[in-house]
């Protein structure tokens, strides 16, 4: 199922069992595309009607139900035509009777 055109990567940062001299564990970026999504800014009213009267644009990804998009974390990443957007929350996933049909993700542009 296609919810648009667009290519997400999906980067998730993987724990390598390295750990430094302050006992924090190293990690590698891993990137998955997922194909069929749409990424668009929520309007004015949607991010007030989530977020409260705040200034701060939040971008929407609806995704095919594939593994990267459903095990979206707040700690991952989500690149988008060389933009790099930090994932609100997590996925949520809507299903029908049976079986997910899609995920949704709320970001925000990353601070470089």
């Amino acid at each position: 199922m296609s919810f648009g055109s667009q290519t997400l990567l999906f980067v998730s940062l993987v724990g390598t069992g390295t750990y430094d001299d302050y006992g924090i564990e190293i990690t590698s970026e891993t990137e998955v595309p997922v194909s069929g999504c749409r990424h668009r800014p929520l309007s004015a009213a949607e991010a007030t009607e989530a977020f409260g009267n705040v200034a701060r644009q939040v971008w929407k990804s609806t995704c095919p139900p594939e593994a990267a998009a459903v095990a979206a974390k707040s700690t991952g990443r989500i690149k988008v035509g060389g933009q790099v957007f930090h994932i609100i929350g997590g996925a949520q996933v809507f299903e029908d009777m049976t079986d997910a049909f899609k995920c949704t993700i709320l970001s925000e542009l990353y601070p470089e």
